[in-house]
């Protein structure tokens, strides 16, 4: 969000452009902490008052955060932060397939390029993730 006012964008970020953030989330407990970190950011920003509503996580059981019960293994949860920025946790079974097949077009649409890429998947495979995002300019 800070970057898309500092470029003046207009709009609300999302797969086609600007401000966005994606998250691919295969396990419960994974997804319902992507969605609670979201939803606090979206409520509170990402100074102090974010900041301290999300150290209220810390603990908190399984059912204690958003459940994820109603969110199917196709769907898509979208938030908007400060009115600018777009937000998607996507449930997945296999987040690597998921990757290449965005990179190579199948299923839904093509996201645009990302500035940044944080890989936090199944180690054995990280080198795969890479060249699905480097060989298909994602």
């Amino acid at each position: 969000a800070n970057a898309g006012s500092e470029i003046n964008f207009e709009g609300k970020g999302g797969r086609d452009g600007g401000p966005y953030v994606m998250t691919l989330e295969r396990d419960p407990r994974a997804l319902r902490l992507a969605l609670a970190h979201l939803k606090i950011m979206t409520e509170n920003g990402i100074w102090e008052d974010g900041a301290e509503a999300a150290c209220g996580l810390r603990g908190k059981g399984r059912d204690d955060l958003i459940t994820s019960s109603s969110i199917t293994d196709d769907e898509v949860s979208n938030f908007t932060y400060n009115n600018i920025a777009g937000c998607d946790v996507v449930k997945v079974t296999d987040a690597l397939a998921t990757v290449e097949a965005m990179a190579n077009d199948i299923g839904e649409s093509r996201p645009a390029p990302f500035d940044i890429v944080f890989i936090d998947a199944d180690k054995t495979r990280l080198l795969e993730y890479v060249d699905a995002l480097l060989v298909n300019d994602l």
